[in-house]
């Protein structure tokens, strides 16, 4: 009888009593039966309990399907298909925080590359010849051109996914983020394979293609961070100086490190005692959000450039205030079009009406005070 691969070394105890648990099952159905009809039945129900288990891996040979995910050992983020719009247009493969209620995606692996509804169901995402592959049959949408010689690929508790062999990682996707910068990882320029590591936005909150507004190093490097329309430069931080950016203001001056070394030159983001993220939003504005455990939301902390200068920031009927948290509010008699939207500080929906207005209401004006128009 063939059994099952041994438990490999990067399993938890959890995760390796639960696949033996699925080999044991099948080898008690194994010998009800002829050896050869209930051996690929066999080999399934271990791939499927490792799975349902919540195992961090994908290994050469296995695939990882829709409605099935890879959690990190400590169950702190998960990996999987998505849809952003919620209307089962397009997916994704994304990573998000496992243990938040409201899920908050911080990387996507095809943003550009998006796999269409009639083509979901036979999706899948596995290691072949040494690299990662996407695809739906014979239709592939993710290929890295170079063979990593990889043997599995893992989601780590930090958030970072990673192609990996005995030697070592050899692709991880914290050298290639989205729009999202997770305590640990870096933004940065490499001169000698002239590689700008950078936050680009998203496109909309429903769509995670490559939008119009980026965060990190200059084209050719320097020592400031910016907010860049194309290669229009929108904001600085100031150079490196003393251990901290000047304009950058987040709460900490340690929260960033500055290295240049043999070319390279790059920040991490250090800040790994709280729960929080540094996202470059579609509206061109770059926001540090800190988990509320009390609120079971996010904390907008703080906004560059300066809140309120986003033009449209807050949506319809609604108002920025620098001097409220989070800024955006709806004006009186109006509440959030989308509720959920607004627990996550996306204001872009607006706000409307709480109740329908009526020819035989008596209207009349509210003064608005200290208040630009844009």
């Amino acid at each position: 009888m063939v059994l099952p691969p041994s438990p490999r070394p990067f399993q938890s105890a959890v995760q390796r009593r639960c696949s033996i648990r699925g080999a044991a099952v099948a080898s008690v159905k194994s010998n009800t039966d002829a050896m050869g009809f209930y051996m690929n039945e066999l080999i399934m129900l271990w791939y499927e309990c490792s799975l349902e288990c919540g195992l961090d891996t994908i290994s050469a040979g296995q695939s990882l399907f829709p409605n099935q995910t890879i959690i990190s050992k400590e169950g702190k983020f998960e990996l999987g298909f998505f849809d952003p719009a919620g209307n089962s247009t397009n997916y994704y493969i994304g990573i998000w925080y496992k243990n938040i209620p409201l899920r908050t995606v911080v990387w996507v692996l095809n943003r550009d590359l998006p796999i269409p509804h009639s083509l979901y169901n036979n999706s899948q995402l596995e290691i072949a010849n040494g690299t990662l592959l996407l695809r739906s049959g014979l239709n592939i949408f993710l290929s890295f051109n170079q063979n990593y010689n990889a043997t599995e690929a893992v989601i780590l508790d930090t958030g970072n996914f990673v192609l990996r062999n005995a030697s070592g990682i050899l692709w991880q996707s914290f050298e290639h983020p989205t729009d999202t910068l997770l305590p640990g990882a870096k933004l940065g320029y490499r001169w000698f394979s002239d590689v700008n590591v950078k936050l680009v936005s998203w496109r909309n909150p429903n769509d995670p293609a490559s939008g119009s507004y980026s965060f990190g190093m200059g084209p050719n490097g320097g020592s400031d961070l910016s907010i860049r329309k194309g290669t229009e430069k929108l904001w600085s931080s100031g150079p490196w100086q003393r251990g901290t950016f000047p304009l950058l203001d987040l709460r900490d001056p340690n929260n960033f490190t500055y290295l240049a070394r043999d070319g390279d030159v790059y920040v991490t983001y250090n800040n790994e005692s709280v729960l929080s993220r540094i996202v470059m939003d579609y509206f061109g504005i770059m926001m540090l959000f800190q988990w509320s455990e009390a609120r079971q939301a996010w904390d907008l902390l703080i906004t560059q450039p300066y809140p309120c200068r986003a033009y449209a920031m807050c949506g319809l009927n609604a108002m920025c205030a620098t001097n409220h948290a989070p800024a955006c509010r709806c004006l009186d008699g109006f509440k959030p079009r989308v509720e959920g939207e607004w627990d996550s500080s996306n204001f872009s929906s607006g706000c409307v009406r709480r109740r329908p207005l009526h020819c035989t209401d008596k209207v009349g004006y509210i003064k608005v005070a200290t208040n630009r128009f844009p």
